[in-house]
């Protein structure tokens, strides 16, 4: 590594300042690190397509748990860019095999629950240590952190509101009769492919932030332990002061070199160096100067004193020292059952109103679910469903729904229509006719302000499977002739005039 290069200032930073830069470091570089991530989401993504077809909980168990092999091509680009080299993406394509398949069983079995993935993901792969050493490198490195836990909070719950925010702005933003005009059955607007393309965009959004943020706590950890500031700072100041040295050496030079040749003869220390005295004579100067009253006298004293006193004394100070150990472990359990409270009990109760939130938003979020005018999956079905109106509707789009002003037979009457070269009122006579029949005959409540799609829903609703069948290939081929301005053939009237008498005449 080369510290000068680095393009991120080095300075000791706190757990959530070091996500926060790599949240910025994510966004500074998102547009190449989210093709990196596509480039093996793509595949996952129409695997978990295929798979899908068994469940839609497959598809998206899938695109999960496979989350670890979009991560390492962006650890490593990364973990280059930061250091001033930025790789190419073609050539990170070619390393592709030597960065995600080691250690990939690891990664996607007992390493992918690991609440701290992010931040031990670069001792894994930058480092290339393995066995005893390894394990030592994390249990060192790792030692004192605990911002990586939270980010995988954080990013698994920013993950789930993306994805149904995505569902949501999908569904309500494409027009019901555009969608029940291409049919509510094709793949394009399945649920379960909704929710996959939901997934798998949330995670490709989220998978660059979430790999740079814990790449940067990696980064501050090793500044932290390492001293990489200082050692940058040492560095720069060397590089000044080379500099300088350069710059005055050569008026320096002839200075030192007089100085030192001087040195012998001026030197202060040496003129003034005291004689130094003779060994024999040095010991009885100290002897003299030892034996002077000033230095005090020693003497010896004698006491009488009772022997049982003593051993009761020696019993006192040996259980004096017990309850001075067993003092001293109380007070080394009370740090460390108080330093547990404070590093798992605030933790936890942190983690434990989070999830309350959570839970609290996903109730509001049911209730307006529930209580809005949708009942389908987010927005399948967002049609109001008329409630039953006092008395039948006399007009609907604009088209009178009075059995006086149809004809007796109706099936004879657009059938006439139809061969006189006017298939359009032919539809039209046939759709309003259906919807007078199933209101006065069959009594189905419709208010007058529904829609073609809310009549469709109520008919589905409250109709047996055969009207609702008969009903739905009817509106789809109205709404497709009078506002995509498509012309009915002539073949497809014949086959639904056969289906709507075999529906609706048989059951007159």
């Amino acid at each position: 590594m080369n510290l000068d290069a680095i393009t991120v200032r080095l300075r000791p930073r706190t757990d959530w300042e070091a996500m926060d830069l790599g949240f910025a470091l994510g966004r500074r570089y998102f547009r190449k690190l989210w093709l990196l991530w596509l480039f093996t989401g793509l595949p996952l993504l129409l695997l978990a397509l295929l798979l899908s077809r068994a469940g839609a909980a497959w598809g998206v168990l899938l695109l999960w748990w496979c989350t670890p092999l979009c991560e390492p091509p962006l650890l490593f680009w990364l973990s280059r860019s930061l250091f001033g080299d930025q790789p190419t993406l073609s050539g990170m394509l070619r390393r592709w095999p030597r960065t995600v398949l080691p250690g990939l069983a690891a990664n996607l079995t007992w390493r992918r629950l690991h609440p701290e993935r992010s931040f031990l993901m670069p001792i894994l792969l930058l480092e290339g240590l393995s066995g005893q050493r390894r394990k030592e490198r994390v249990r060192v490195l790792a030692r004192g952190q605990g911002g990586a836990f939270w980010l995988t909070v954080l990013c698994f719950f920013l993950q789930v509101i993306l994805t149904v925010a995505i569902l949501i702005v999908a569904s309500r933003l494409v027009p019901e009769e555009f969608r029940y005009g291409i049919g509510a059955e094709s793949l394009l607007w399945s649920e379960d492919t909704r929710l996959l393309a939901a997934v798998f965009l949330s995670a490709s959004l989220l998978g660059p932030l979430y790999v740079a943020s814990g790449f940067m706590l990696y980064i501050s950890r090793r500044v932290e332990l390492e001293a990489w500031d200082v050692e940058l700072g040492f560095r720069r100041m060397a590089s000044r002061l080379g500099e300088a040295r350069s710059r005055n050496v050569s008026r320096l030079g002839g200075v030192v070199l007089l100085l030192a040749l001087a040195w012998p003869v001026l030197s202060p220390a040496r003129a003034a160096q005291p004689p130094v005295p003779d060994p024999g004579r040095a010991r009885e100067i100290v002897a003299e100067v030892v034996a002077a009253p000033e230095f005090g006298h020693s003497e010896t004293v004698y006491v009488w004193k009772r022997i049982r006193q003593q051993k009761q004394e020696e019993e006192i100070g040996w259980l004096r020292r017990m309850l001075r150990i067993f003092g001293r472990a109380l007070g080394s359990l009370h740090t460390l059952a108080s330093d547990l409270l404070r590093q798992w009990i605030r933790p936890m109760a942190i983690l434990c109103r989070v999830f309350l939130w959570g839970a609290a938003g996903a109730l509001v979020a049911w209730l307006v679910y529930r209580l809005g005018p949708g009942r389908g999956w987010l927005g399948v079905r967002t049609g109001r469903q008329a409630a039953g109106p006092e008395r039948a509707p006399e007009v609907l789009f604009g088209m009178r729904m009075t059995p006086e002003s149809l004809p007796d037979d109706l099936l004879a009457a657009c059938r006439d229509l139809l061969d006189r070269g006017r298939p359009r009122q032919a539809l039209a006579l046939l759709y309003r006719g259906t919807l007078s029949r199933l209101i006065h005959d069959r009594g189905l409540a419709i208010a007058a302000s529904a829609t073609e799609v809310e009549c469709l829903h109520l008919v589905r609703q409250r109709r047996g499977p055969d009207e609702a069948a008969c009903f739905g290939r009817l509106t789809s081929i109205w709404l497709r002739t009078a506002y995509g301005h498509v012309r009915p053939s002539r073949q497809g009237l014949e086959e639904l005039f056969t289906i709507w008498s075999r529906t609706f005449s048989e059951q007159s």
